[in-house]
């Protein structure tokens, strides 16, 4: 369990920071500080705000909680990957990445999918692989069900990557990395205006790196380009293009076997813990790669329709490919035995994806009397099409004490797997939205969505699905003061899910369902906002084996979480910005499940903490420090409880000096005590390994 005095001396010094802070105002009180000249950590986190409501509210006027990864922490963290970012978010640990072919996590004790959680400038984004870093200001997250705007997800939150705008200034920016592990990146950054009324820019990436991991390395390349255009004061139209290359070495990670000393126990009473292997060894094959290539274009446009009234249109298009040969571990329950052998076979996977998203939206404010509308009519429409094939074959196991590599691909052995797989899925979807402020003291948040989504089997030609949904929200928010604000929610979620009970009666959308309450304060004299909430989130109707006939299911599923959110953004002193993330889970069970009843979710950490800290020296001009702290308790690693993933407690350390106006160096070192830790599971024989200490340095040439 995370040890609380982490909390209390991180709250206290800034306590101890504010309490200066205050002391020297009231020494130079004479004359007021108009609120404007006071910096509030607010301009990003009323932005934030608009992920929430998607109208101009104060983020204090919002009945959400909303976690927020600044570009000012990405950079000074050095982060390369969406996982380097989010451990700084507390609530959002990483679970398994599915062999190095993406990156996917948790909030409130549920996964965040990509294709469904993951949000690119408040747009669906159903990025495979990897997610780039290079073009993306800031990182937000929604917690909780969050359909009502969004549509269909899981009930965990939405992750939304904010991407880097044109400037209306000239500025160019170039950065090379090298660090460890045979580690390489170059990036560039050009941005200002074209022409009259034209801004535009261009970001690029190449990176070439090696890993801790035996024989595994990756590779990619992008290139973004954006253009503004304002063809006259009330239009805005903006269009996005990227090209994105990735290709990666497969690996599954660690697994777990049997051996003297386990921890753990099977049903014959055997012992078994996390196989005594180092943390570099790597059980798949050189030749086991993932290869993913995606373009993504993106139109915008923001029309004034008058002082108080905006049209917003938008239009997204996604084309990827996925080539991956991959190595799999027979049977998800395996245990490696004493002899060291791990069963395997290998795959070929071959993806097309192809989505086309369209969204259009009207918001504005009406007044009468006391009471001021904050409304938005929004409808969207998505065609997605994923066809792929899957096929596995029979492979060579490996010794995991005392490996040996093919030097090329052998030939297939029998096949075990032919799954192709086809599919067009069409949403169609309305909403409405009112905020309404009552006089000075009362947000009052009410909002209902209607989804029709349907799912056809585009090789046999029938239908997969059908589903439509209601989807209602409510919050009530009480601003006594405008810097406290008392709040409550109730939220909603759905998943749509094939397949039909043993009546014939085809399954009802999975729910999502959430009463959250908390307090959020607007602290001045600490220069900070601060959001405490406690939530009960519930996933229900989840497809169980019907005890009537096994061999149909029927809906009877139902997953709970309960829990406690703190996060704390602040610049309580002149050149020092703190970031605090804090979740502790009371309870993250299977309710209701024929086979897990009572058993606690995996991957979901009693308590986890992400700390962020950066100083400007005063003393010593353009120097800065930085440093970070991740804290994440035990958790299990898969449903049945049969094993789980220790606790681990990361620190990290960064220094930027800025030589000249053009010319700055960086320096990081991740993971400094060298902690052994686990990112996540699946099964026992997928087993995320976490980065052992790295050192990275950095020089970046500004024009």
């Amino acid at each position: 369990m995370l040890d609380y005095r982490l909390i209390l001396i991180t709250l206290s010094m800034h306590a101890a920071s504010a309490h200066a802070q205050s002391g020297t105002q009231t020494e130079q009180e004479t004359s007021p500080v108009p609120l404007d000249e006071i910096i509030v950590v607010g301009d990003a986190n009323r932005s934030a705000a608009t992920t929430a409501t998607r109208v101009p509210v104060e983020a204090l006027a919002t009945p959400f909680t909303i976690s927020l990864l600044p570009e000012h922490v990405i950079e000074a963290s050095g982060s390369r990957t969406l996982a380097d970012a989010l451990r700084y978010a507390g609530t959002v640990g990483g679970t398994d990445n599915f062999g190095n072919a993406g990156e996917f996590f948790s909030s409130r004790g549920f996964q965040l999918a990509n294709g469904r959680n993951y949000f690119r400038d408040g747009l669906r984004y159903r990025k495979f692989g990897q997610v780039p870093l290079y073009d993306i200001e800031r990182i937000e997250i929604l917690r909780g069900p969050a359909s009502i705007l969004y549509g269909a997800l899981e009930p965990g939150g939405v992750l939304n990557m904010v991407s880097r705008s044109p400037s209306d200034s000239f500025a160019a920016r170039a950065r090379v990395r090298a660090g460890e592990f045979d580690y390489y990146q170059g990036t560039f950054d050009l941005t200002g205006p074209v022409a009259n009324g034209l801004t535009a820019r261009v970001q690029g990436l190449f990176e070439d790196a090696g890993s801790f991991r035996d024989l595994v390395e990756n590779r990619s390349t992008g290139v973004t380009g954006t253009v503004d255009w304002r063809p006259n004061a009330s239009t805005l139209i903006t269009g996005r293009v990227s090209w994105f290359k990735d290709r990666r070495t497969g690996d599954r990670g660690i697994v777990m076997a049997y051996q003297d000393g386990g921890r753990f126990s099977d049903a014959q009473g055997r012992a078994f813990d996390f196989a005594h292997v180092p943390r570099s060894r790597f059980l798949g094959e050189e030749f086991g790669t993932n290869e993913f290539r995606d373009i993504n274009l993106a139109v915008s446009l923001r029309h004034e329709l008058g002082p108080q009234w905006q049209l917003r249109a938008d239009i997204v298009r996604a084309d990827q490919e996925e080539e991956r040969v991959y190595i799999w571990a027979i049977g998800v329950g395996q245990i490696v035995d004493t002899n060291g052998l791990l069963n395997r076979q290998i795959g070929d996977w071959n993806a097309r994806l192809k989505g086309t998203l369209g969204r259009l939206e009207v918001a504005g404010e009406l007044r009468s009397g006391p009471l001021t509308h904050n409304l938005l009519f929004g409808g969207e429409a998505e065609r997605f099409d994923n066809d792929r094939s899957n096929e596995r074959f029979q492979f060579a196991p490996i010794d995991i004490f005392a490996p040996s590599y093919f030097a090329t691909r052998p030939a297939n052995g029998p096949r075990t797997l032919d799954a192709p797989f086809g599919s067009l899925l069409k949403t169609r979807g309305v909403y409405l939205q009112n905020v309404m402020e009552i006089g000075d003291h009362f947000v009052l948040l009410a909002g209902v969505r209607y989804d029709r989504i349907t799912d056809d089997n585009t090789l046999s030609g029938q239908r997969r699905l059908a589903s439509s949904s209601w989807v209602p929200q409510a919050g009530l928010v009480w601003r006594p003061t405008p810097f406290v604000s008392p709040y409550i929610s109730y939220t909603r979620s759905f998943v749509p899910q094939s397949g039909e009970d043993r009546f014939g009666v085809p399954f009802d959308p999975q729910r999502g369902k959430q009463v959250e309450g908390g307090i959020k304060l607007d602290i001045r004299a600490a220069r900070a906002v601060v959001t405490a909430a406690v939530f009960s989130l519930d996933r229900d109707n989840l497809t169980v084996t019907d005890p009537v006939d096994p061999a149909f299911r029927r809906l009877a599923g139902l997953q709970r979480s309960r829990g406690f959110e703190l996060s704390l953004d602040s610049a309580p002193i002149e050149g020092l910005r703190v970031n605090v993330a804090y979740n502790h889970l009371f309870s993250a069970e299977f309710v209701n499940d024929n086979s897990f009843a009572g058993n606690t979710l995996p991957n979901a950490p009693e308590s986890a903490l992400g700390l962020f800290v950066i100083y400007d020296i005063p003393a010593i001009e353009g120097l800065s420090l930085s440093g970070g702290l991740t804290h994440v308790d035990e958790r299990f690693g898969i449903a049945s409880n049969l094993f789980s993933l220790p606790a681990y407690t990361l620190v990290d350390l960064g220094a930027r000096y800025r030589l000249s106006d053009k010319l700055e160096v960086s320096a990081n070192i991740r993971n400094l005590f060298d902690k052994t830790y686990y990112t996540g599971s699946i099964n026992s024989t997928t087993i995320g390994v976490g980065q052992p200490r790295s050192v990275m340095l950095g020089l970046s040439v500004s024009l």
